[in-house]
């Protein structure tokens, strides 16, 4: 068995689990990274086949820091190289 054929099975594997879990035991609400450094809304994972089970539709976090940067591109004005 090779690396590729070792990552199928385990996929299969574990979509068949995740498809034929009760999700029972769910997680707190935990911040979701889709990429390192990179967070998005807030989930509850299945604690017994790791599926995530519910996203929130925002985050506190994540609208304020789109507020703030929203208000600084606001708030900025070119000083040099543009004429008025």
């Amino acid at each position: 068995m090779n690396v590729e054929e070792l990552r199928e099975k385990f996929e299969s594997d574990l979509k068949h689990m995740q498809e034929t879990c009760l999700h029972k035991k769910l997680s707190k609400w935990m911040d979701y990274m889709w990429a390192p450094g990179h967070f998005g809304l807030p989930v509850k994972v299945c604690l017994h086949c790791g599926k995530i089970i519910k996203t929130k539709k925002s985050a506190p976090l994540i609208t304020k820091v789109t507020k703030v940067m929203q208000n600084a591109r606001n708030e900025f004005k070119p000083t040099r190289g543009l004429k008025e």
